[in-house]
Formats: structure tokens, sequence, C-alpha cells
């Protein structure tokens, strides 16, 4: 598989996590905030489980460095980017939750998706410039990201809130972003993968040394039930996947980390896809609002995602 095969892919299977995601956000966890000490806790079990599972393969020849690259001990400086790397990260996701429960997400959703890949871009376009082609299929993919996520308001909606939030999520994400892909490159695979784990160790010890987050944060999994829990777990199991499959992506030689991330539209059109269907057939887990001016512009997205990923193709 090419990049561009493997990053469709992740985004198929990040859809489906997002959208499971959402759910549990509306319906499980109220507060954002703990929600985010939950996705972030599990990514650094997994980081660190999978550490283990990587040292012993070395240990016993059958890890496939080619591929992936060894985990090593990285210089002081590598380290320090891979603990900014994994800040931002965290930073990035807080910024987010909070954003989407202060503000409408119909307005947060377009302002990330939107402005995200252009910072991106600004980071890394005098080492990473667009040829006229992938340049105006970045442009049409950006463009069907905002319009795809852009909702109109309707009476009764709180106001707005959040935005300043929703950039501080975009411009971690693009840091975050651009960073992981020059630990790759110097780096290699796994250890870009594994040790900015250890920004978001930094960042979780320093929140839950605070009593009142770290009894929340406990409520939170305690007044759920197992098979919620189990339910949570299979869905992050899913993120991960397809989080890793972007990361790979991002991986490999020549490939522009500001058009992966363009890419993202070919998500948003699918949790479109899912969140139409169940507002349809399961309409207690989902509502969509879909007037006739919506429905138009969400198909001229669609259209303008389809072109743009045609042109990516070729």
């Amino acid at each position: 598989m090419n990049w561009l095969q493997i990053a469709l892919v992740s985004y198929f299977i990040l859809s489906i996590a997002t959208l499971v995601d959402k759910i549990f956000l509306s319906k499980v966890v109220a507060a954002s905030f703990v929600y985010m000490l939950w996705v972030v806790m599990l990514s650094i079990v997994i980081a660190g489980g999978f550490a283990v599972v990587v040292l012993v393969s070395q240990s016993a020849g059958v890890w496939p460095t080619t591929v992936a690259g060894s985990f090593t001990l990285m210089s002081s400086w590598y380290m320090f980017i891979a603990i900014v790397v994994g800040i931002f990260f965290t930073a990035a996701l807080y910024f987010l939750y909070s954003s989407i429960q202060k503000g409408e997400i119909s307005r947060i959703t377009p302002i990330i998706g939107g402005s995200m890949p252009l910072l991106i871009y600004a980071m890394t376009f005098y080492h990473q410039p667009l040829d006229a082609g992938k340049l105006i299929a970045f442009l049409i993919l950006v463009t069907g990201t905002v319009l795809i996520s852009y909702m109109p308001r309707r009476s009764g909606d709180k106001k707005g809130g959040g935005y300043f939030l929703a950039l501080g999520a975009s411009f971690s994400f693009a840091v975050f972003f651009v960073l992981t892909q020059y630990l790759f490159r110097e780096q290699g695979f796994i250890n870009g993968i594994i040790w900015p784990r250890a920004g978001s160790l930094l960042v979780v010890i320093a929140f839950l040394s605070v009593p009142g987050i770290r009894r929340q944060f406990v409520e939170s999994i305690t007044s759920v039930s197992r098979s919620v829990r189990l339910a949570w777990l299979g869905n992050q199991g899913l993120a991960v996947t397809g989080f890793v499959g972007q990361a790979f992506a991002i991986s490999l030689p020549g490939v522009s980390v500001a058009l992966v991330a363009a890419l993202q539209s070919v998500q948003y059109a699918l949790i479109l896809i899912y969140a139409s269907l169940l507002s349809i057939f399961q309409p207690r887990l989902m509502k969509e609002y879909l007037s006739t001016k919506v429905i138009i512009q969400k198909v001229l997205s669609l259209v303008l995602i389809g072109i743009g990923l045609y042109i990516v193709t070729q």
C-alpha cells in the first residue's frame, strides 16, 4: 500500500472511532476534560505495552527494523522534541474537547478542520512545497472540510464561545503533526510513536496532582458500567489503529504532512454519512439537522472532496 491508501484506510477507521467518541461525549461522559484524560492515559498505557513488545522482539531478532525502525534511547535533543510532541498532543485534545464543550460544534469543527492544514502548510512550506496540482487539491479538500462540517445556527442553539480554544486546538495539532514527522524522519517510526507519550505522561501527572481533577476523573470511571468501559476500550482500539496508520503515512519518505492533514476531509465525509444514517435509523443516539439548504451544502462539499481526492491520485 502507498501513503495515500494507508491514509484513506486510517481515516475510514478514525471516522468510526470519532463518531462513537461523539456518542460517548453526549451520552456517557459529560465533562470533555475528563474524557481527554481517559484518552491520553489509555494512549500512555498502550505505548508502554507496545514498547515492551518491541524491546522483546528486538532482543529476539524478529522485529522488522527496516520497515518500522528500532526502539532506542534517543539523544537529549530528540528526547526534548518527543516530550514537546506529547505535550502538544495532550494540549490539542484539551483545547478540542473544551472548545466543543463551550461553543457550538457546528462552528468549532470548521475552524479546526479548515485552519489546521493551512497552519501545517505554512510551517512546512519551505521544506515541503506542493506542486501546482497537489496545491489545488489541498485547497479544494480544505474548502470541502469547512463546508461539510459547518452547520447554520438554529433558534434555541447556544451562542458561540470556544473560538480561541478552537484556534488553540488547531495550532496545537499543527505543531504536533509537523514535529511528529520531523521525529519520524530523524529517529524512525517506533521512536516517534512511543517516546512522545512521555510528554503526555508529564501533563497527566500535573493535572491529576490537583485533588479536584483527580476526584472527578476517578468518579467518571467508577460511575459507568463494565460493559460501557469495554465498549469504550474497543472503540479506542479502533482509534489507536487509525492513528498509527495516519502516523505511518506521515512517516513515509516524500509525503507532505499538510496534504495528509487535508485528506482528513474524507473522515468528515464518512462521519456525515454515518451520522445521517444514524439519524434515520437510530435517532436516539444521534440526530442530525438536515434542511434542504443543508443537504445542498453537504452534497456540494462531498463533490469538492471527491474532486480533491481525484486530483491527489493523479
